[in-house]
């Protein structure tokens, strides 16, 4: 006789082959998702239809094998861990966390707390190094409990095999041996179970509770509330297409980048009004919409570039799959006014997930116009967008004015000329005289230079020595007459600079003793 019969029967008083409805099977649940990180830990049961049945034994040998395997490794927990259930302290986890998490065999209890497994003829070297392992050779082993032992009754039904964590696919054949509530000891062998089987959970990896490790979603994704967050503006260019016209961005904001805009609209109700004080400037070259937009003629057409137009997220014809429905642009394209106010109502937009611009960009942002203009811009939309948890709300009478209303002098003429301000308020200077008090005309009653002034740049003394007849206004520098500078004659001021006329030159003999006095001479 086999030796695994004979320690088989050192066990039950009794064998028998018969089938009995009370195993019901084996099956599997998920008790961790990365206790071990990457791995998912699992639990086998046996599963019984009568609280007073008894699981005695686990067995394998050549006739009906044991495997346990897996198509990756099993976690052994090397300090902390075992190959059975008596193995397991919890008391060593808060020092070996991943004890809680090591594979092991069992029959009813989950570690060595009154535990009365016992094993025989099995060798755990090969599982305990974290492989497959399959007992099938013809000396076997078991492992059990005595009948009557309380870990050996089911539990809700079932009592536990073993717990195994792994990061890959699992297979078990178990063979079983128990007893039924009148004591009747069955073999039932070939139980097999495959794991994972489904993970339930949430498999979009953009939900907030995305589980990696689930096979089946189960409806339970949760998403953040829809997020929209109101309209912005910003200015991309200042004194374009002729040097009068500024050019403006408005945006829809969102905080969550898988929100996603899908239209913009207006109706009689909840009319749609793109407004400004002044005109709008449309390129030859360009269209009311981003769709009319070909970057390819910018170099032929500069200005094409400002050209104001409407969209979803795109600023040109590529990629753009903006589409329009009940809308009258010819206005806008002539430099007027949007408006869209009829029953009927009108709209441009993308279908969802059609669109990528029309998700937000690194910013939060979806571009929904670029308009150039001369004046202030007043603008109210209607938008419709596709919330990431799948709800479509809409946002109504949402208004943005810009640039804001700022009051200055706005004559560029003015002293005081303020190119930020929108709105005159009266304050302007103009020019009314020459405010340099260094000039010759200057005009102290004077509060905004007119570019008149006369600044010194000469002698203007026409008796001065250094008169200059092109100065206009006098700089101090005239030098006037001062006495006679010519050395030979006889009233010569060696320290006059101006000549007066005032010389005296030699013209005779003035000494009166002398034969040739000339009583005429100076």
């Amino acid at each position: 006789m086999r030796v695994f019969k004979a320690l088989f029967a050192a066990l039950c008083l009794l064998l028998t082959y018969s089938a009995s409805a009370d195993l019901t099977g084996i099956s599997g649940e998920v008790v961790a998702i990365d206790g071990v990180a990457g791995t998912i830990t699992y639990r086998v049961y046996a599963d019984f239809s009568d609280p007073a049945d008894q699981l005695i034994a686990i067995y394998g040998l050549d006739s009906a094998p044991l495997r346990i395997e897996t198509s990756t490794t099993f976690f052994q927990e090397p300090v902390a861990g075992g190959a059975l259930s008596t193995d397991i302290n919890p008391a060593f986890w808060p020092f070996f966390p991943g004890g809680e998490f090591d594979s092991w065999l069992t029959i009813g209890a989950e570690d060595n707390t009154v535990n009365t497994l016992q094993s025989v003829g099995f060798d755990y070297s090969v599982f305990e190094a974290g492989n497959s392992w399959i007992v099938d050779d013809i000396i076997g082993g078991t492992l059990f409990v005595l009948p009557g032992d309380a870990q050996a009754l089911p539990v809700a039904g079932r009592v536990l095999l073993g717990q195994f964590t792994s990061d890959g696919l699992l297979d078990f054949t178990f063979n079983l041996q128990w007893r039924n509530p009148a004591q009747v000891p069955t073999e039932t062998a070939g139980l097999t179970l495959s794991l994972p089987q489904s993970i339930p959970g949430c498999t979009d990896p953009n939900a907030l509770n995305y589980s990696p490790l689930a096979t089946e979603d189960d409806g339970s994704c949760t998403y953040p509330a829809p997020s929209f967050s109101g309209l912005s503006y910003e200015t991309v260019a200042t004194g374009v297409a002729g040097g009068t016209y500024n050019t403006y961005r408005v945006y829809a904001n969102f905080t969550n980048p898988f929100d996603q805009l899908v239209a913009v609209y207006g109706q009689d109700a909840t009319p749609l009004s793109i407004t400004s004080s002044g005109s709008f400037y449309q390129d030859a070259a360009g269209g009311a919409y981003s769709t009319d937009i070909n970057a390819a003629l910018y170099g032929s057409f500069p200005d094409l570039v400002y050209d104001s137009w409407v969209t979803i997220g795109a600023e040109d014809q590529a990629g753009n799959n903006l589409q329009d429905l009940g809308l009258d642009a010819s206005g806008f394209e002539a430099g007027n006014d949007f408006i869209v106010n009829s029953a009927a109502g009108g709209a441009w937009y993308v279908f969802p997930d059609d669109q990528p611009s029309a998700f937000p960009d690194a910013l939060g942002r979806v571009l929904i116009a670029q308009l150039t203009t001369d004046g202030i811009v007043d603008m109210t939309v209607n938008l419709q967008y596709r919330a990431q948890d799948g709800t479509n709300p809409q946002e109504e009478a949402l208004n943005i004015v810009f640039p804001p209303n700022l009051p200055g002098c706005t004559d560029p003429t003015a002293c005081n000329y303020d190119p930020s301000a929108t709105i005159d308020d009266g304050s302007c200077e103009l020019p009314d005289g020459c405010t340099d008090a260094a000039a010759c005309n200057y005009d102290p009653a004077a509060t905004c230079d007119d570019g008149s002034c006369i600044l010194p740049d000469g002698c203007t003394d026409a008796s001065a020595c250094n008169y200059d007849p092109a100065a206009v206004c006098d700089d101090g520098s005239c030098i006037l007459p001062d006495g006679c500078t010519d050395a030979t004659a006889c009233n010569y001021d060696p320290a006059a600079v101006c000549d007066e006329g005032s010389c005296i030159i030699p013209d005779g003999c003035t000494d009166a003793t002398a034969c040739n006095y000339d009583p005429a001479a100076v």
